[in-house]
């Protein structure tokens, strides 16, 4: 039971699991907020994604 719902295990360890990826989006909120202009993007900046496939490409 949580909260008064029964759930299986599988549905428990899920609930779980999504509930931390929240939190982990919490702390990046927190660490950008306070970076500020320093901050650098945790993945493909906006607009570079041309750039990033065309890195790819010649990597292979």
């Amino acid at each position: 039971m949580i909260r008064g719902e029964a759930h299986t295990v599988v549905q428990a360890i899920h609930r779980q699991i999504s509930h931390y990826g929240y939190h982990v989006g919490q702390i990046v909120y927190v660490a950008k907020a306070h970076k500020s202009a320093e901050w650098q993007t945790l993945s493909i900046a906006k607009g570079g994604s041309d750039k990033f496939n065309a890195e790819m490409k010649s990597s292979n």
